[in-house]
């Protein structure tokens, strides 16, 4: 019994030592502490949020600026073998004039020629290939051709 006395009177000593503190204030502590972290998690969520938003918009500018870049690329290509074309068929035409079979066959190459120029120019250029068995190759790239045939042979035009 004694012990338990002396185990007591030690505690209530310590906890006088240490100083007299309440439910309430350690509430408080507890309760200021834990704002004070719940805003600085706030503050860094929104700093990082900020920053993506930042980031996005850069990237958003820099792919709109070279989309109009290859746009205006594309439409100066189109008007130059527009222009190709028309040079092409002007000479044909004045061949043709003379009324001669040459005339005439060139005046149906140059237009030929001007044309595919311009559907190159808008569609892309089409490779094709003849290949080592003897099958044909037709497609927009040059990678695979003849992938299962024993290679290109020769590429025409």
């Amino acid at each position: 019994m004694m012990r338990r006395v002396l185990i007591a009177t030690s505690l209530i000593a310590g906890l006088c030592l240490v100083g007299p503190i309440s439910a309430q204030e350690a509430a408080k502590e507890g309760t200021k502490e834990g704002a004070k972290k719940v805003g600085e998690a706030g503050k860094t969520v929104g700093k990082a949020v900020g920053t993506g938003a930042k980031e996005t918009g850069k990237a958003t500018a820099d792919v709109s600026k070279d989309a109009a870049k290859e746009t205006t690329k594309g439409a100066e290509k189109v008007g130059d073998a527009t222009a190709d074309a028309a040079k092409g068929t002007a000479k044909g035409a004045e061949k043709a004039g003379s009324v001669t079979a040459d005339a005439a066959k060139d005046a149906g190459n140059a237009t030929k020629s001007g044309a595919q120029k311009v559907g190159n120019t808008v569609t892309g250029t089409t490779y094709k290939a003849t290949c080592t068995d003897g099958t044909t190759y037709s497609g927009k790239t040059k990678d695979g051709a003849c992938k299962d045939h024993g290679g290109v042979k020769t590429w025409d035009k």
